[in-house]
């Protein structure tokens, strides 16, 4: 993503003294996510520092705990607590990092789009080509400086081949009417624009649409035991703080158990992943 930004940067040229007023927000906002990403950057760092100080106390605590007292096996449940409240601090910063430097991409790319430097950059739909559609080649539909590369700002390949779709099939006029009007919806609506192009753990979603619905629409058979789940992992974690303190008996029996059920549900739990491995395929 960092690539993408210094590419997008480095093709940057002077902005008009007097932009237009959708070229100066974006430009606002573009400053904005540099400010935010700097803050976020310095905290990542810091709260990657703390975790491994902290883990580093933990682990002293332990080697501690059998030769002290109480006392040191309480400063260990703190450790073990303060580790977890950064663990989950620090996804926290870094999700907001992310969501930043897509933010900070898509405003690049729609100065770009501005100062018409847009050819080149992004998706270009060739993986949509048809040599026999009638007039795609001509119309330059798809290909490098394409009109699908000047509209494509989508994640998903299904939002890729939902675009190339609408460009390569005429749709009716109601089809028509429906399209501008979620056009005029969405076009004073930023925000929300900004969150669609930022959302998410990953960059790209290579998600197929066809095994994604088949995975969706089939059962797995584990809805039933999640009741059962949930027991489990409280009587867990009752066992492991009873381990610590009195006998690691219980723990073990629950091991066990645990690894019973995970033995017993094996073949569907393969065939659920496997499902779900197939909709990650290019």
């Amino acid at each position: 993503m960092d690539e993408k930004i210094a590419v997008l940067e480095t093709n940057k040229v002077a902005v008009p003294a007097h932009p237009n007023p959708a070229q100066a927000e974006y430009s606002r906002r573009l400053e904005q996510c540099k400010s935010q990403i700097a803050l976020l950057q310095r905290k990542h760092l810091w709260l990657g520092n703390a975790r491994i100080a902290v883990f580093v106390a933990i682990f002293i605590l332990a080697w501690r705990t059998a030769k002290s007292g109480p006392l040191v096996l309480y400063l260990l449940f703190a450790a073990i607590a303060l580790f977890i409240g950064l663990v989950v601090l620090h996804r926290r910063v870094v999700r907001a990092m992310n969501h930043a430097k897509r933010a900070s991409e898509f405003y690049l790319r729609g100065i770009a789009r501005m100062e018409d430097r847009w050819a080149g950059q992004g998706e270009n739909g060739s993986e949509f080509k048809d040599p026999l559609h009638l007039y795609a080649e001509d119309l330059d539909i798809l290909g490098d400086g394409s009109l699908f590369q000047l509209l494509c700002i989508a994640r998903t390949r299904m939002g890729r081949q939902c675009l190339a779709q609408w460009l390569l099939h005429h749709a009716s006029l109601e089809e028509i009417a429906e399209r501008q009007a979620a056009v005029t919806e969405l076009r004073d609506k930023l925000n929300f624009r900004e969150d669609l192009i930022a959302v998410g753990q990953n960059d790209r979603i290579e998600a197929d649409p066809k095994a994604l619905a088949e995975w969706a629409a089939e059962s797995s058979g584990l809805k039933d035991g999640r009741w059962w789940a949930l027991v489990l992992a409280v009587l867990n974690i009752a066992a492991l703080v009873y381990g610590f303190m009195v006998l690691w008996a219980p723990f073990v029996v629950l091991l066990m158990i645990n690894g019973s059920i995970m033995y017993r549900e094996r073949h569907r739990l393969e065939k659920l992943f496997a499902r779900l491995g197939e909709t990650h395929k290019n």
